[in-house]
């Protein structure tokens, strides 16, 4: 009996670190999906810098709202993360995340 008991227990635990570690890497591969997407739709270099041209630019209205807000969450998450920052330093500066931020909060 104990031992089906132990048998039981390993699969469970063995499927819900199999799960976690695939929505981790899930995770992974979405956030690099929404950095590819900041890639292409967020040159902060061809704005002008007056505000009011940044909120209304057609690229940034048409973009979907939640890669940006996703984006921000997942920078803010792992900042301290080595890994994680120099990925995203390839991708983003800090002037172009203070200019998203900006965006959400004048939404």
């Amino acid at each position: 009996m104990l031992k089906f008991l132990k048998v039981i227990l390993n699969i469970i635990f063995y499927n819900f670190k199999k799960k976690f570690f695939l929505k981790k890497f899930n995770n992974f591969f979405y956030f690099k999906k929404i950095l590819l997407c900041f890639n292409c739709h967020l040159n902060i270099k061809d704005y002008n810098f007056n505000l009011k041209n940044f909120f209304i630019n057609p690229i940034i209205k048409n973009q979907n709202i939640k890669y940006l807000q996703y984006s921000l969450i997942f920078y803010k998450n792992f900042k301290r993360n080595s890994i994680y920052m120099s990925f995203i330093s390839n991708y983003l500066n800090h002037l172009e995340i203070f200019y998203i931020s900006l965006f959400f909060k004048c939404f």
